[in-house]
């Protein structure tokens, strides 16, 4: 499994060892960004929603 998930919106689910820690939505994302993201804390990236 991939220790991340991504969908057409953009939606990234960011996961770590312990499971799920937070789900965020991008404006744009791509693999290189993605991964850059993987085990990053949830205070570092702007949670869905956030305006």
């Amino acid at each position: 499994d991939k220790p991340y998930g991504r969908t057409d919106d953009h939606r990234t689910v960011v996961i770590d060892g312990e499971g799920k820690i937070g789900e965020f939505v991008f404006v744009s994302i791509d693999d290189a960004t993605t991964a850059a993201l993987i085990g990053k804390r949830v205070d570092s990236m702007v949670p869905q929603g956030a305006q």
